[in-house]
C-alpha cells in the first residue's frame, strides 16, 4: 500500500495556489525504512523549487523521527545526489 506523507500542506482538487496543492511523496514501509516511490508537484507550479522544498522536508522530517529512506524516486534521489548531507537519512 502507498501512502502520503503528511505535512502541514493539502491536497486539494482544485489547484490555484502551490501552499494548497502539493503533491507530498508517496512510499510505502518496507522492512522498517520509508521507501519513497514518486513526488509529484502540479506542472503549473514546475520550475518554481516547490518539489526541492517538498523533498528538503521530507528528509528533515526523517531525520527529525530518526528512519531511514530507501530512494526509488528520480526526483528524491537527484535531490540527494545534489544534497548529500541527507547521508544520515538515506539507506544504501
Amino acid at each position: 500500500m502507498h501512502k502520503s506523507l503528511k505535512t502541514s500542506n493539502s491536497t486539494v482538487s482544485n489547484c490555484r495556489s502551490p501552499a494548497i496543492c502539493l503533491r507530498r511523496p508517496t512510499y510505502r514501509l518496507e522492512g522498517g525504512k520509508v521507501a519513497l516511490i514518486h513526488t509529484e508537484v502540479p506542472s503549473e507550479f514546475s520550475g518554481q523549487g516547490i518539489a526541492s522544498r517538498l523533498a528538503q522536508g521530507t528528509f528533515e522530517l526523517l531525520r527529525k523521527t530518526g528512519r531511514k529512506a530507501i530512494l526509488k524516486c528520480p526526483f528524491m534521489s537527484r535531490f540527494f545526489a545534489k544534497h548529500p548531507d541527507y547521508a544520515d537519512v538515506v539507506d544504501g
